[in-house]
């Protein structure tokens, strides 16, 4: 059975519509309780343990305290729990997410609200990022297209040149060449969110809802472009928001397998699908569980096998992995957990010290699930692996609403740098920090630099690539005008305008 947890915060998918944010400073205090021992004992079973001083008093008040108490049977109308529940999602009341009657008694209840009313500050405290002068390595290449209103949900460089965009609003899947052209456009239902070349096929991650659903609308489909007219054709259906999907051998029969995170909303999961003969796939589950949010493969134990590192978010957020056995079978192991209102939002894997082991770079900024907040939390980290497989925080890069990151030699001086978007910046005292270039000066010591076309669009997704093969790296941007409302004057430049991403040329060879 899907264990409950108390929901605090979603990440990069599950996104709702939401009210203006606020951004005032104290300090927040720290105050013991007697009450924390019945935290520890009814929250701790499923998740980290949040301190009160994760959330400023009125959002653990009038949002957070409430969903804690729908996932332990206390709803505050009679119709709470019947609204939680979809049509045509079973999961949910199957394997019981909602209790109807409550599993903890009215006193202890009583407490965990008391515990972090009592001790949540009344406003976060967080600094300002400074921010530098203005970046000039990269020019912008706007598109000969734009879309009112953007919902780019895709963007990913072609392994021969050009590029993929996928808009969830058109329902389309548009390739463009060097020269920002589009020369094939193909009608996609769902909202592209991931997309695998493999010769002459495109495998396509459709999410089937970009809104938050219970519902098995999503699918992977298959697209041969050798024919005239490529239509995609479902290859996997049934699956819950997936928004990713990995191929790799896993079980060493010669087939290609696909790994599919499904982030659902209160239901989702992890699976990997085996190939069959005669090109069927059959699902075997890894965890069942919402929130799963991204995958990577590497042998984590040196035996020639590939393992997988998974990130979930959506309440118990952290890393975890899954050894391969080598019969097919993995061995579940958990990395590291997170606390539960970091926002999850994107990882990839590097080798940070170049000791030949995986480390994790990876954002957490998501800020959709009560109305936003600074968090002095939000940003980026690497955690660095040992030689036992062990994993600890290497640095931090504070950076509020992060959503993605790549760690790159981007300016050709042979050493690593940062370039970073985020969705839910400060846009009331600093829009500039929704992209940001971490110019490495050496040392772990990063010197943030905005560029002029951070609120040209409100940034969600990012590739890079020497896509016009001149020896340094570029970068596609995505944009998509959410409607958790920054300064309205931004959200109606986001719609007229209409752009719906943004290509960046590296300038270091020219």
């Amino acid at each position: 059975m899907r264990p409950r947890f108390c929901f605090i915060s979603g990440t990069c998918l599950s996104l709702l519509l939401l009210l203006a944010c606020q951004a005032e400073v104290t300090t927040p205090p720290n105050r013991p309780t007697a009450n924390a021992h019945v935290v520890e004992q009814h929250c701790g079973r499923c998740h980290a343990v949040p301190t009160p001083q994760d959330l400023d008093q009125a959002t653990w008040k009038n949002y957070v305290l409430p969903r804690m108490g729908y996932f332990m049977g206390i709803y505050d109308a009679e119709n709470t729990r019947a609204s939680l529940i979809e049509e045509n999602a079973p999961l949910v009341e199957q394997l019981n997410i909602f209790p109807e009657k409550a599993i903890i008694d009215s006193a202890d209840w009583q407490k965990i609200k008391n515990y972090y009313l009592e001790n949540a500050p009344m406003y976060l405290s967080y600094d300002t990022l400074k921010l530098g002068e203005t970046q000039s390595l990269f020019g912008p290449r706007f598109p000969a297209t734009f879309f009112s209103p953007p919902g780019t949900l895709l963007t990913r460089f072609s392994p021969s040149g050009g590029y993929f965009i996928a808009d969830v609003h058109k329902n389309q899947l548009l390739f463009n060449d060097q020269q920002q052209q589009i020369r094939a456009a193909f009608n996609v239902e769902g909202g592209i969110v991931d997309l695998h070349v493999s010769q002459a096929r495109l495998l396509l991650t459709s999410i089937g809802s970009f809104s938050p659903t219970d519902q098995a609308n999503g699918s992977l489909l298959a697209m041969n472009l050798n024919t005239n007219t490529p239509v995609p054709t479902p290859l996997i259906s049934g699956l819950q928001r997936p928004v990713q999907a990995s191929v790799i051998d896993l079980n060493g029969d010669q087939r290609e397998d696909i790994i599919i995170p499904e982030f659902g909303k209160w239901t989702g999961g992890l699976s990997w699908w085996e190939q069959l003969p005669d090109g069927i796939y059959q699902e075997h589950e890894l965890r069942r569980i919402s929130g799963a949010l991204r995958l990577a493969t590497t042998d984590l134990n040196g035996d020639d096998l590939p393992d997988i590192i998974a990130l979930f978010g959506q309440g118990d957020e952290g890393f975890w992995a899954f050894l391969n056995q080598g019969d097919g079978s993995f061995k579940e192991e958990l990395l590291f957990r997170l606390p539960p209102s970091y926002g999850s939002s994107f990882f990839t894997l590097v080798d940070w010290n170049e000791d030949g082991r995986a480390d994790i770079l990876y954002t957490n900024g998501d800020n959709a699930d009560y109305p936003p907040i600074i968090k002095p939390y939000h940003g980026i980290r690497l955690y660095q692996q040992d030689e036992w497989g062990n994993f600890s925080e290497a640095w931090f890069e504070y950076l509020p609403g992060a959503y993605q990151a790549r760690l790159a030699d981007f300016d050709q001086d042979s050493d690593q740098d940062l370039l970073a978007i985020s969705f839910f910046p400060d846009y009331q005292q600093q829009g500039k920090q929704s992209i940001v270039l971490f110019e490495n000066n050496g040392n772990v010591n990063f010197s943030p630099k905005p560029f002029q076309q951070a609120t040209a669009g409100r940034w969600i997704t990012m590739d890079i690539a020497d896509n016009d093969r001149d020896g340094d790296l570029d970068v596609l941007l995505g944009s998509m005008a959410f409607e958790v409302i920054p300064p309205s004057d931004l959200l109606k430049q986001w719609i007229n305008n209409g752009l719906g991403w943004l290509y960046l040329e590296n300038l270091s060879q020219k």
